[in-house]
């Protein structure tokens, strides 16, 4: 798994909630919640991704988010998001990336931050 993945890996849990607009208001010590860790994630990549988004406005917003039918055709870097459909509620949805790497059964290997193991884990998409 690239580094820019894997150094997350083990990182404790924090759940927040809403926009973190500073690394002040959140740091690695202190734990990550999955809107961070996507942030983080993509900045290893070079890209930088406005500090003021909320995890439903990409489910919102049809130029950053689209269904795929086939897991298959997902790419690195790809944000997958859970949830219900039409969630208003913020809090229910969850936000992994797409490490580029398939699981030995063909599953698409997610990274996430989340309550599930209280840290920073690889799962895959099944």
């Amino acid at each position: 798994m690239k580094r820019e993945f894997s150094q997350f890996i083990g990182v404790p849990y924090h759940y927040t909630n809403g926009r973190m607009t500073t690394l002040e208001e959140q740091s690695i010590p202190y734990g990550l919640n999955c809107q961070f860790l996507v942030r983080l994630i993509y900045q290893n990549f070079g890209i930088v991704l406005p500090t003021d988004m909320l995890s439903k406005e990409i489910f919102e917003d049809e130029r950053l988010f689209m269904n795929v039918a086939d897991p298959k055709d997902m790419r690195i870097l790809d944000v997958v998001i859970f949830g219900r459909e039409k969630e208003k509620d913020t809090k229910r949805l969850h936000l992994t990336v797409f490490t580029g790497e398939m699981s030995k059964t063909g599953s698409p290997l997610l990274i996430h931050a989340s309550n599930i193991g209280k840290q920073v884990s690889v799962w895959p998409l099944e």
